[in-house]
């Protein structure tokens, strides 16, 4: 089974523009102090100052083409982060970023050439090191003009790498339904295994994952609190790019219904929230748990299934967190509709 990789992985750490110049400058001078000629002072002289610029240049332009390279397209990441992606960052934006620093790369590369034909011509020690100081300057000069590129770099690098890592080579079962209807302990009977957070960007909470394993089966459960578990009306334009997103994970959308009031929210509420993720998620499977079987009255729960049949649901289970009646069956069809699940390609 393939693990969960992390698109940003390889997106590295911008530094500031001054850690990366005076990195260039004392491997440039650590590199050509020790030279030594033959053919005089000034053939010394010339062959040192331009091995300071051609390190120096050197290293800057490859750091810099590193830091480009380390940019992932935003637009050829799997459809889940290509979601969560443009919600955070603006890939046109990011792209006119990389754009700048890549330009600077051909300036750099000019400005070496340039600085280095010009020593070579030159008689006097004294001319050829300030022509040496003028290049280090330049280049100074040059890369002070990308701080705010490296500074939008640096921003969005660190929200980037705060995405949850979804393994989408397990099939992934999408928990929804209003707080405290008994999410976190079906699911927990369910899997009986470890539990993994990750920060969530569109909300104080965190993405919660559940992992089931049975032999060589494994199944994700992934609870996203503050986006599945309120009405479309209560959400702000990023929490419904957000839910968007989550088509793109959903192998099977579990939804709980809590029968009692114990949960807060009446019956006609929650159901108001099924009919939207109905609507939202249109494509995707639905299996429907009505919670707390030991709790409701027999009118609560008859009450409750009727309601869920009339809204077209199919496959309904009455499930109880505490005598874990039905438990079985239940995991059973949720197996079952994920026996079609398919990994994407790599």
């Amino acid at each position: 089974m393939a693990m969960p990789s992390d698109p940003f992985k390889k997106f590295q750490h911008i530094p500031s523009v001054d850690d990366i110049l005076e990195t260039a400058f004392n491997r440039a001078n650590k590199r050509a102090g020790g030279i030594s000629d033959k053919k005089g002072e000034i053939h010394r002289a010339r062959r040192k100052e331009v091995l300071r610029i051609e390190i120096a240049y050197d290293y800057v332009m490859e750091y810099l083409q590193s830091i480009v390279k380390s940019v992932p397209d935003l637009t050829q990441l799997p459809p889940f982060y290509v979601e969560l992606a443009q919600i955070l960052v603006d890939n046109d934006l990011l792209k006119q970023k990389l754009g700048r620093i890549s330009g600077v790369i051909k300036v750099l590369e000019r400005l070496k050439h340039q600085h280095i034909k010009t020593i070579l011509t030159l008689q006097k020690e004294f001319d050829i090191g300030e022509k040496r100081k003028q290049a280090f300057g330049r280049m100074k000069s040059v890369i002070d003009k990308l701080s705010s590129d490296f500074d939008y770099l640096r921003k969005s690098r660190q929200t980037l790498k705060g995405l949850p890592v979804i393994n989408q080579y397990i099939p992934a079962v999408v928990i929804a339904g209003y707080p405290n209807v008994g999410k976190s302990s079906c699911v927990n009977n369910l899997c009986g295994s470890k539990i993994e957070v990750a920060p969530y960007p569109f909300t104080t909470k965190e993405i919660i994952i559940w992992f089931y394993k049975h032999d060589r089966e494994q199944i994700q459960f992934i609870d996203t609190p503050g986006v599945l578990d309120r009405p479309m009306a209560k959400r702000n334009r990023i929490e419904l790019q957000a839910l968007t997103a989550m088509k793109h994970l959903a192998n099977l959308i579990v939804f709980l219904v809590d029968p009692t009031l114990n949960c807060g929210y009446p019956l006609d509420v929650q159901l108001d929230l099924l009919k939207e993720i109905q609507v939202t998620f249109l494509a995707i499977p639905r299996l429907i748990v009505i919670t707390k079987k030991d709790l409701a009255t027999d009118e609560e729960f008859d009450q409750a299934t009727k309601q869920v049949q009339a809204l077209g649901e199919q496959t309904i289970f009455a499930y109880s967190a505490i005598t874990r009646e039905n438990e079985a069956p239940l995991m059973a069809s949720i197996k079952e509709y994920l026996k079609n699940f398919r990994p994407p390609a790599t």
